[in-house]
């Protein structure tokens, strides 16, 4: 059981000298720690049989339950808090399902040779499609990127030479859309007929490839990312039935950096070259190029963003894309063409209302969204092309009718130019291509949709009407995040934002631009650097590198700041929250209460950086089991932050989450579930659907799903923080072991072994990658694996396990800690079975010593324990005392869990047990009955336990 404390990223609020702890320096004590974690990473990568895992800015929740022999179940709950100038949980993306990608390019050839020439030009045209281009020589690792690739669509080269044997292990993977086989050998191949949707054909050289996937791909480059908001937002409220989800709002303040970015001459140049390496065998292509870095001025962006050439493309790429480093060399232009919309708008605003078209394919679920939601608000992030010619937009719609993937529209948009939010203009006297009529929107323009109606044709016709109309709320949130981002240069700003965002790797590339062109800068621009690179690494799991550059700031600020400054708290936090991930609780929380004490000397007392140290401190304390004090912490954060920030706030979510993890530890699974709910509906407004934050909601809403019997609901819930983690961190961070380990425990739970084990070894697999790999919270694995060779009864395995998991408590832990206690039940629920009575009677009363201690009176673990010494007693024909124990264990879980719990339905069972071998039939009946009743209800219901229960009943007859 416990919580988990989270970081802080705090550039702007440097910090100083270190005071002493424990009789040496601060600045000791930190080399200290940085040997230690090195120390920690060293074990855990070199000893296979003492494999150790963190479960990052998490919890623990432990409880124990059997109907013949006692075991725990281990899950982990999260724990997500925020500290100093914390900028949201953010993740890094993985390289193989990075977000910003609509398709992906797989090669697979046995017989690929990365430095053949042939071979780099091909993919250097492809990369012009996609810069998602990955080539693999083997099956099974082409096979398991498929697996792990979501929401994009995937085209995939064959060589001719494999075609037979690979494409049926992967012809029904969903995200593959089209097949090319490159059959260069020009030999006979048979297509099966479930093959011929996929393949698009054979081919004899790379070159018809490129030109069949150029054409296939045509659609995806149309596709324009819109902001559309989810039918379960909408309100009663009119005000609120206007609001639009989060990714508007994060590419609205992205755009407003943009625009306020000062460029200077060389930046077309940079353009000009980064385009020349992606059209390098182009010709007409190159030309343009030259043509534009030559000639372009900023009052001739119209003309050559209507050309349809390189810069119309790879702009909308990048904007679609969200791909941080080409929007950076597109900046300048980015600008150019807003300045001139809104310089023509001026000129045009006077006119008369215009009905304009814009056709197009849209994905099924966009479409569905905008059906479903007449009435609400749409916006277009990208600049929006339209037409006032009919004709001429059809024939963009007609375009999509064969895609089984899209739906055909035609938008019909009225515009009333007195009521838009963003310049547009009729751009026909100034664009190539003049005879289109075409009417540009800048980026971010809101409609109204009026009506979705089925034309007589292929189409659907979307009616929508231009409007200034914003979510009040939302508008509130954003203006406060543009505070908190705002301050230093626009490339600063440009990060923070992509922290926010959940976008740790652009962070990182904005972070380091900003470091490159400064050449260092100042000594507070180094600590910025340093606390804004910590974090990251932190964030990434990387907790040896985020030491080292918070390392950096700390020696930087104590040469350039008096003592006991302010902005000595930050730093603090942040080291602390390095020790908090790899297990160091006691040192966590003596850097905690160092801020603590800077801040309540500098900062009034409802500031938000104290709200936030009180908030890391609640986090430790509840990870040490001490949740009385973490509650109280936890409070005095809430009320700060309720009086300092937006109901909507994403901090918000992470108190009201802290909150709720500690009433899971304390049994309390109705109270937390209500936490959570708050949680998470204040997150899937303002975050991005693959941020971490998410994922951990939808963890601890599975725990608690799981603790109280609705395993169904507790797996989706997991399985949904675990596509999260999947997409969105590294493969080797410690958050997605957490995932399998909590998907183990509840397969565990259903009966489901061998599931189980393998999500269970997946996650120390993750472990042995892990920087942070000696952390309590790989003691729940051990315990769900010794859980699981129990119930295959394998004693000695499962001993070993339940061994292994207390000796890594006992390193981290206070020998009072409830999770101690959960060792002590498993080790003597293991030698009950193992007919070494005394030790199993002398490790569950250490247990019941430690909870009765550490818990509250009616918490369910004490039931657990109650049932497990009841039952030992019972295997000693020490029949009185087993039934006083488990009448106990019964007493306190009928005040404590809802009614139907599995948990009541196995101390029935070990109260029918007793009866029976006391020969009082007619109890044992009635027990065994009400056993039968809770499992009928049961979803699922479980056959084996049903059995189990049925032969109880027909034996006492």
């Amino acid at each position: 059981m416990g919580c988990g404390p989270s970081e802080t990223v705090a550039a702007t609020h440097p910090t100083v000298s270190p005071p002493i702890i424990n009789g040496q320096s601060k600045q000791a004590s930190d080399e200290s720690l940085k040997n230690d974690l090195n120390q920690r990473r060293t074990s855990t990568t070199s000893h296979t049989s003492k494999r150790i895992r963190i479960n990052s800015a998490a919890s623990i929740h432990s409880t124990t339950k059997r109907v013949t022999s006692a075991s725990s179940k281990t899950t982990t709950t999260d724990l997500k808090s925020s500290t100093v100038g914390k900028q949201s949980r953010t993740p890094s993306l993985t390289l193989y399902d990075d977000a910003n990608y609509d398709l992906v390019i797989i090669w697979v050839d046995p017989h690929i040779i990365d430095s053949e020439k042939t071979y780099v030009n091909s993919l250097t045209k492809f990369r012009r499609i996609t810069d998602a281009v990955f080539t693999f020589n083997e099956f099974d690792q082409c096979i398991h990127f498929l697996d792990h690739i979501y929401e994009k669509t995937a085209f995939l080269i064959v060589s001719d030479s494999i075609v037979e044997q690979f494409l049926p292990l992967v012809i029904g993977k969903p995200h593959l859309d089209f097949i090319y086989i490159l059959n260069q050998t020009k030999r006979k191949i048979e297509l099966v007929n479930a093959w011929k949707k996929k393949v698009k054909g054979l081919f004899d050289d790379i070159e018809e490839i490129f030109k069949a996937i150029t054409a296939d791909s045509n659609h995806i480059d149309s596709w324009i990312p819109m902001s559309i908001l989810p039918k379960n937002d909408i309100k009663k409220n009119e005000n609120e039935a206007n609001e639009l989800n989060s990714s508007f709002m994060y590419m609205c303040l992205l755009t407003e950096i943009l625009l306020k970015m000062q460029y200077d001459y060389k930046v077309r140049n940079t353009l000009s070259e980064f385009c020349r390496g992606r059209y390098l065998d182009n010709e007409e292509e190159l030309n343009l190029i030259n043509e534009f870095e030559q000639n372009h001025k900023s009052q001739s962006a119209v003309y050559w963003y209507t050309r349809d050439c390189f810069l119309y493309k790879t702009m909308n790429f990048a904007l679609r894309t969200q791909d941080m480093e080409i929007i950076m060399k597109m900046g300048f232009f980015i600008r150019d063409l807003h300045e001139q919309l809104a310089t023509m708008y001026k000129k045009q605003v006077d006119q008369q209302k215009v009905l304009v078209f814009r056709g197009q394919g849209i994905l099924l679920n966009e479409f569905d969204k905008i059906r479903k939601n007449i009435g609400g608000l749409i916006s277009f992030n990208v600049f929006l092309s339209t037409s006032t010619n009919i004709e001429i937009s059809l024939n963009f719609a007609k375009g999509a009718e064969n895609d089984p993937k899209l739906v055909p529209v035609l938008f019909r948009m009225h515009i009333d130019p007195t009521k838009s939010s963003v310049p547009f203009a009729d751009v026909t006297k100034c664009s190539s291509f003049s005879y289109e009529k075409e009417t540009l929107f800048s980026m971010h323009t809101i409609f109204r949709i009026v009506d979705v109606r089925r034309n007589e044709g292929q189409y659907w016709n979307i009616i929508l009407s231009l409007t200034s109309d914003t979510d009040p709320e939302l508008m509130k949130l954003t203006d406060h995040l543009r505070q908190e981002i705002g301050g230093g240069s626009h490339l600063q700003q440009l990060g923070n934002l992509m922290l926010k965002m959940g976008k740790f790797d652009r962070a990182k590339y904005m972070f380091t631009t900003e470091r490159n062109i400064t050449n260092e800068g100042t000594w507070f621009e180094q600590i910025r650097f340093n606390h804004q690179l910590g974090y990251i690494f932190r964030e990434n799991g990387e907790f040896v590198k985020a030491l080292s550059y918070y390392e950096k700031a700390l020696d930087i600020q104590k040469a350039n700041l008096p003592k006991n400054h302010s902005s000595l708290a930050p730093i603090y936090n942040n080291i602390a929250s390095v020790c908090y991930s790899i297990g160091d609780f006691s040192r966590a929380l003596s850097f905690y209460k160092t801020a603590l004490d800077i801040e309540l000397k500098s900062l009034p007392s409802d500031h938000r950086n104290l709200s936030n140290t009180y908030n890391n401190l609640g986090s430790v304390h509840c990870s040490i089991g001490d949740y009385s004090i973490a509650l109280q912490f936890f409070t005095k954060t809430l009320g700060i932050r309720q009086k300092t920030l937006p109901d909507n706030h994403p901090d918000m979510a992470s108190i009201y989450n802290n909150i709720g993890s500690v009433y899971n530890s304390l049994g309390e699974y109705t109270k937390a579930l209500a936490h959570y709910q708050k949680a998470i509906d204040i997150q899937e407004k303002t975050l991005l659907s693959t941020h971490i934050d998410l994922a951990t909601s939808y963890s601890n809403i599975g725990i608690t799903y799981n603790a109280m019997g609705d395993h169904e609901k507790a797996l989706e819930s997991h399985k949904k923080a675990l596509e999260i983690r999947t997409k969105s961190l590294l493969s080797h961070h410690p958050d997605i072991a957490l995932s399998y380990n909590n998907i183990g425990s509840v397969e565990i739970d259903m009966g489901h072994y061998t599931t189980a084990l393998w999500y269970l070894e997946k996650a120390l697999e993750v472990r042995d990658n892990c920087d942070a790999g000696y952390h309590v919270g790989f003691a729940n694995v051990y315990d769900n694996i010794g859980r699981v060779y129990q119930s295959m009864d394998d004693k000695l395995k499962a001993q070993s396990n339940f061994q292994t998991a207390l000796e890594i408590r006992k390193h981290s832990l206070d020998e009072n800690h409830p999770d101690i206690a959960n060792s002590y039940n498993n080790l003597g629920a293991i030698y009950n079975l193992m007919e070494e009575k005394q030790k199993a009677i002398e490790y569950c009363e250490k247990a019941l010593v430690i909870q009765k201690q550490s818990l509250s009176e009616n918490h369910p673990s004490l039931a657990n324990t109650y049932n497990n010494i009841g039952l030992i007693y019972h295997s000693m024909k020490d029949n009185t005392k087993a039934l006083t124990f488990c009448q106990q264990a019964l007493a306190l879980q009928l005040k404590s869990l809802p009614e139907g719990h599995p948990s009541i339905a196995t101390t029935y069972n070990n109260i029918g047990l007793i009866h029976n071998s006391m020969k009082d039939y007619p109890t044992a009946l009635s027990m065994y009955e009400k056993v039968l009743s809770i499992q009928q209800n049961a979803m699922p219901v479980k056959e084996q336990s049903l059995g189990i229960t049925y032969y109880n009943i027909g034996s006492t007859y």
